[in-house]
């Protein structure tokens, strides 16, 4: 099956820069439509032109051209990387993004990363004109074939080494299309440091649940024995799942690894009840802020008069602007703060320079 590769590779390599760094990428399309790249998480203060959602923020990087991300580095935890056009980045254009810290608040031996995203055999722009047909009222999700862990799949199995007594950080980053996952160690208990870059105060759980896009950063101890080897489990959650295929193994599991040929120690109690993250405190903690406006969206999904199921705000559905909306905010002088200037179905919301929004 066709991939979108780095460099003549797949998967694309993770990239790690320490906070004060500058993140610069050169990109050159290679592919035969446009593309751009999405640092999923950052803030991009001062670089929104480098945040990469297609007419949005920028152009698409057209066919054989080039363009420099070029991003100060000004928070750390753990991100991903990922292509922002149609649907690109499930053909396998993502990343792991880590931005280290010099003075992190915890410490620990060493620190794996562990990716988990669903896999579709077909390519993105099949399965996407699949999902906007006629064909699909209901607007049901195409479901993955399979999952991929550490960027392992099929009958590979993903092992992690752990020496006895040491500690290690897991880097847990869901770069899914669609699928949620839960991860778990059996025998083991972990401890929730960070969430989406924030790192947070310990917090000891059984498993860990990563919506698309989620991170979450786990300090796990290991055992004083090399007797055994553990499984550890990266399920999928088929709540979304409109049908699930006989074909398809959505409980994928990996090799907690002590020693090479060690008997694997099977069927340890998992505490899969889910940990209350609302109930996670910031290392550095932060009074709530106020807001100077407030914007009331609701979510629909509905079949409208293009035979389509969309998603909506509002009731109105999403249609891209000719030109890039930053494009037009930074051209259009005092019309800029007019919302029909950015397109009828941009369904555009403007807020004045630093005045803080609530989203409901």
């Amino acid at each position: 099956r066709q991939v979108i590769g780095v460099n003549g590779a797949w998967p694309p390599p993770p990239l790690h820069v320490t906070l004060n760094d500058t993140l610069v990428i050169e990109a050159r399309n290679s592919l035969d439509t446009p593309t751009t790249l999405h640092a999923h998480g950052m803030y991009q203060n001062g670089t929104n032109y480098m945040d990469g959602p297609y007419m949005v923020t920028q152009c698409g990087i057209p066919v054989g051209q080039n363009m420099t991300y070029r991003i100060p580095i000004t928070q750390t935890g753990t991100y991903w990387i990922h292509a922002h056009y149609g649907a690109q980045y499930v053909d396998g254009i993502r990343a792991p993004l880590i931005l280290h810290n010099p003075q992190e608040p915890y410490t620990y031996d060493d620190e794996i990363i562990v990716t988990m995203e669903d896999w579709y055999h077909d390519q993105a722009a099949g399965l996407l004109k699949q999902f906007l047909s006629w064909k699909n009222p209901g607007g049901a999700e195409p479901v993955p074939n399979g999952a991929l862990i550490g960027s392992v799949g099929g009958d590979q199995q993903k092992v992690i080494d752990f020496a006895p007594g040491k500690t290690y950080r897991l880097r847990l980053i869901n770069m899914s299309a669609l699928a949620m996952f839960h991860f778990s160690i059996e025998g083991h208990t972990m401890r929730v440091i960070e969430v989406d870059g924030v790192d947070t105060r310990e917090m000891e759980v059984g498993n860990v649940r990563l919506a698309a896009a989620q991170r979450t950063s786990v300090l796990v101890t290991a055992l004083n024995s090399t007797a055994n080897n553990f499984i550890f489990h990266a399920d999928m959650d088929t709540d979304m799942f409109d049908n699930i295929p006989a074909s398809l193994n959505y409980n994928s599991t990996g090799l907690i690894q002590y020693r090479k040929g060690a008997d694997i120690k099977r069927d340890q109690e998992v505490d899969w009840s889910a940990f209350n993250d609302i109930e996670l405190v910031p290392v550095d903690e932060m009074a709530a802020l106020g807001f100077d406006v407030n914007y009331s969206l609701d979510v629909y999904f509905n079949q409208y008069t293009d035979a389509l199921n969309h998603g909506t705000f509002n009731n109105i559905t999403y249609v891209m602007p000719k030109v890039p909306s930053m494009f037009t905010a930074l051209s259009m002088g005092a019309d800029a703060l007019d919302p029909r200037v950015y397109g009828p179905q941009t369904n555009a919301h403007l807020v004045g320079h630093l005045q803080d929004v609530q989203l409901v």
